[in-house]
């Protein structure tokens, strides 16, 4: 089974496998970012797209080459949303959904902001989570649809960016390695091209699904959203990796082990 994303941002790369050639003969099913983790990591799936620092918790997976989720910043699906300025965050409420964005928030509050807020996880629902929290962190399609009049709003790519000087990784092709999986990877890498191409035709098609317009779905998946996996993106995301293990929010570090494409 291949575990896919149910984000905006990854339509560009499930898209030749779900409307168009490639996908014929696997099972694939739409997931938060978090439970296509739990997916890999059980064995329920085979394949899928997960959040980057996942790689590290879940033993045995190999990662493909040249894909990922990023973004140089800003990329207005991942933002920190609050009452106050960050450095006088008292309490963050955290979207569950994906645990790599909750752990950059707590890095960018401490090392740029100098600031420990409680945090506690909950679900993506704005209104809710700054009822009772100073402030929100936002992922994916929540993020982008979310009112911000009179809030201040931290685009984390752009914070990380600013800070490093790096791409920010949000998510990573993964796989556990078999006879069965090898032969889907080709197809993985003729939908990215398939769906890269047909950025304009997603936009008409998933705008009004998700409440959003064509004209800002384009710019959304064609401005914000990088997805290749070149030195930059490897430099910032060893670098994120190292800052979460020095702060204690990853209990190891081990190297991408990419998969062999002969």
């Amino acid at each position: 089974m291949i575990s896919l994303v149910k984000y905006l941002n990854t339509a560009p790369l499930h898209w030749g496998l779900t409307h168009g050639p490639f996908g014929k003969g696997f099972e694939t099913r739409f997931s938060t970012p978090a439970e296509c983790s739990d997916q890999l990591a059980s064995g329920e799936a085979s394949i899928g797209l997960i959040p980057a620092v996942e790689y590290q918790n879940i033993h045995g997976l190999q990662v493909l080459p040249g894909i990922s989720i990023a973004s140089f910043g800003p990329v207005r699906s991942v933002v920190l949303i609050s009452k106050k300025p960050a450095e006088t965050i008292r309490s963050l409420a955290l979207d569950q959904s994906s645990r790599t964005s909750s752990i950059l928030v707590k890095l960018l509050l401490e090392k740029v902001y100098d600031n420990r807020p409680v945090c506690v996880p909950m679900a993506p629902d704005l209104k809710v989570m700054l009822a009772a929290h100073d402030a929100a962190l936002l992922i994916g399609d929540a993020a982008l649809r979310a009112h911000q009049k009179n809030l201040f709003v931290y685009d984390l790519a752009s914070e990380w960016a600013r800070w490093t000087g790096f791409p920010f990784v949000f998510a990573l092709w993964a796989l556990r390695p078999s006879a069965e999986v090898t032969s889907v990877i080709p197809q993985v890498y003729e939908s990215k091209n398939y769906g890269l191409a047909r950025r304009r035709e997603i936009a008409e098609e998933e705008a009004e699904v998700r409440g959003l317009t064509p004209i800002g779905v384009y710019d959304y998946l064609s401005r914000c959203i990088d997805y290749d996996l070149e030195a930059a993106h490897l430099s910032g995301l060893h670098l994120f990796y190292q800052l979460a293990r020095e702060h204690g929010l990853l209990s190891q570090i081990r190297p991408l082990e990419f998969v062999h494409l002969g």
